[in-house]
Parts: structure tokens; sequence; C-alpha cells
């Protein structure tokens, strides 16, 4: 939407916490967070951190998203 760019929350997610990891601002921050916490779970953030710590496996997931 006019420069702008929608991730799915699980993507979305896993940017922010890339972001975080390289201590960058982020603008809106509140807003983003709340808008993944609306659709993910406790156990699905766990599931997503688990694939940023294992860079591989994170590899892996994002080669099947593209197929």
């Amino acid at each position: 939407v006019q420069d702008q760019v929608k991730l799915s929350q699980p993507l979305s997610y896993m940017l922010m916490l890339r972001v975080e990891q390289n201590k960058m601002r982020v603008i809106f921050k509140d807003q983003w967070l709340k808008e993944i916490d609306d659709v993910l779970s406790a156990k699905e953030k766990q599931k997503y951190r688990s694939l940023i710590e294992k860079k591989h496996e994170l590899q892996k997931a994002f080669y099947s998203c593209r197929s």
C-alpha cells in the first residue's frame, strides 16, 4: 500500500526479533507488537524465536515459502 509491504504475522514477528537483536529503532513498535499479539499465540512465538536462533532451519522455512 503506497510503498509499504504487508507481511504475514509470522514473518512480521521474525523481523521484529531480528530488529531487536540488532538494536534498531522501530517506528510504531507498540502498534506492530499489538498486531502480532492479536494473531500469534505464545507457543507460535516460541516456535519462530527458535527458528531465528537456528539459521539453517530458518533458511529452509523461507525456501519452502517460495516453492
